[in-house]
């Protein structure tokens, strides 16, 4: 057997013993459809606590620990990885909103008891500044009402919290979160394509939406972000980088598990592409959770990813091409993976977002402040 995957699928099952079996018991293809079991069965094994502390009943995982089940999950089936994604760095970033907000802590300790997910509703499908939404909030006595809209947003039936960002008066920037049974929220149909249906991506729709304000979190302006929001992307670019690479790694796997001695040395140039992509992320992870140069981190973190994004690029195509012309034409997950392989390049932030943070690294200028990791085992 592969020790490819041992350390992830180790480390998955110490957290949650048996659920890679059970993954691992439905086909590819039914791991991936839409409204399959594996979302409801992750929440009955309590993978929803995973990111939360111990003391408010969480598993109390490791930026590491976070990255090792995230690619093992990924190696079973993107759509639960990439949701996952969505609600692990959602549960990250309202653990820092803690040191600021101290009454959200009873969100998190819902959260754990109750294993609920939140979908994360930051994107709004429009080319622009991550950190000024177009979803607009107005200021009432005891909260804010919403109005607007965010697309494409993982969980959005599944969701039971939705966390989304908000542009208050003054360009001030907020994060809400709330139930997704809230009065004025609906979801609208919005995947089309034929993949990652198993994330349930549509679009949430809010409408005259009150937000009391003790479940809303400002966080700072476009141009003075919260650390806590700059903590969250890093996040994010673990957690979202981890996932692509256990995708990629399922694709490997099946070259490893294929009778291709012949090209042992294609292989082994492969597998060592892949090995140096887990490598870095693990780098990056460890800095993180020992709050070693924060003041570079999250550039780091963003050039580290944009590598890691070619490295798989060529992983796949080179893994699809030794599985041969016949696999592709008559196996769905190859072509499934080989496509999903290339998505995490549409992840946030964007280029134009990633190059005023890379002029900042290479002219020296002010970094943005990401403050201590939120979550430490």
């Amino acid at each position: 057997m592969s020790l490819l995957l041992a350390k992830e699928r180790l480390v998955l099952d110490e957290y949650f013993p048996g659920l890679d079996d059970k993954l691992a018991s439905f086909t590819f293809m039914e791991r991936e459809s839409q409204g399959n079991e594996c979302i409801d069965l992750i929440k009955q094994m309590g993978v929803p606590s995973l990111m939360i502390p111990k003391e408010y009943g969480g598993k109390g995982a490791s930026a590491l620990d976070a990255i090792y089940i995230q690619r093992a999950i990924g190696s079973r089936s993107p759509s639960l990885a990439i949701a996952l994604t969505m609600h692990q760095f959602s549960v990250a970033s309202l653990i820092g909103a803690i040191s600021v907000q101290p009454e959200l802590e009873r969100i998190l300790t819902m959260i754990a008891e109750e294993n609920l997910l939140l979908a994360s509703g930051f994107a709004e499908g429009i080319s622009q500044n991550i950190f000024s939404p177009t979803v607009e909030a107005i200021p009432v006595n005891g909260g804010i009402i919403v109005n607007g809209r965010k697309k494409p947003c993982t969980l959005s039936h599944k969701m039971d919290l939705l966390t989304a960002s908000v542009k208050l008066p003054n360009d001030q920037l907020a994060i809400i979160i709330i139930p997704s049974n809230t009065p004025g929220i609906k979801v609208n149909d919005f995947w089309n394509h034929w993949i990652l249906k198993g994330t349930d991506t549509h679009e949430v729709v809010l409408e005259d939406v009150f937000v009391s304000n003790e479940n809303v979190f400002h966080a700072g302006t476009e141009q003075n972000v919260s650390p806590v929001i700059m903590n969250g992307l890093i996040w994010f670019e673990l957690l979202a980088t981890a996932s692509y690479i256990g995708v990629v790694s399922s694709m490997v796997e099946k070259v490893l598990q294929s009778d291709k001695a012949q090209n042992l040395d294609k292989i082994h140039d492969l597998t060592a592409d892949l090995v140096l992509t887990m490598n870095s992320l693990e780098g990056l992870a460890y800095k993180f959770i020992n709050n070693q140069f924060l003041d570079v981190l999250l550039n780091e973190v963003l050039l580290v990813r944009d590598s890691i994004e070619r490295k798989i690029e060529q992983i796949s195509t080179q893994s699809a091409k030794l599985l041969g012309g016949m696999n592709f034409l008559t196996s769905l997950d190859t072509s499934y993976l080989l496509l999903v392989s290339q998505l995490l390049t549409f992840h946030p932030p964007s280029k134009q977002d990633c190059f005023a943070l890379f002029e900042q690294y290479i002219h020296g200028g002010e970094s943005q402040q990401v403050g201590e990791p939120t979550v430490l085992k």
